[in-house]
């Protein structure tokens, strides 16, 4: 079941966004100007990482089939 999410297809299908998401991002930075250092992990990667994992996120048809990975971690 998890294969069909990291399949060649559906990774190609997202990768029009994830684009844009990472070409915003470093127009961003580019327009704040280059006069003081850039913290590269917090405007780029973290943010890139967070959208590419809700990108992933279950939603109905994958609830059941995340719920067993997540359920330790949501409960208090």
């Amino acid at each position: 079941m998890i294969e069909a999410i990291f399949s060649r297809e559906a990774v190609n299908r997202m990768r029009p966004s994830i684009q844009n998401t990472v070409d915003t991002l470093l127009d961003d930075m580019i327009k704040d100007g280059c006069k003081n250092p850039v913290d590269v992990v917090e405007k780029l990667a973290l943010p890139v990482a967070s959208y590419v994992s809700s990108l992933f996120a279950p939603n109905d048809s994958t609830a059941d089939m995340f719920g067993c990975f997540l359920r330790p971690f949501t409960e208090s």
